[in-house]
């Protein structure tokens, strides 16, 4: 009940990210989860990542999605996990103290 007043409306140029993180995911294997990692870019700043993440989760159908975005000058990373057993947070803890990120 809950995720129908959370499933918002989306911009053109959310709906345009989100068919590019479509397009750019991948599937990976890690000990026998299935995880989807997906990137994106643009030029300006799109609000929502947070929700685009979750709806490629529904759209995929699983638990754990990672999206790294570029917008403008900065890279934005969102993850999401239904899986009690995975913790996202420490992931992006670990990425978040990465140099790649850290320019």
């Amino acid at each position: 009940m809950i995720s129908r007043f959370l499933n918002l409306s989306l911009t053109d140029e959310q709906h345009e990210l989100l068919e590019y993180l479509i397009g750019n995911m991948r599937k990976l294997d890690v000990n026998g989860k299935e995880i989807i990692i997906s990137y994106g870019k643009s030029k300006r700043y799109i609000e929502g990542l947070s929700v685009l993440t979750r709806k490629l989760a529904q759209v995929e159908d699983t638990d754990v999605v990672f999206c790294w975005v570029r917008m403008k000058d900065k890279i934005y990373v969102v993850a999401r996990s239904d899986d009690p057993e995975v913790n996202v947070s420490k992931v992006l803890n670990v990425i978040g103290k990465s140099k790649c990120f850290n320019k």
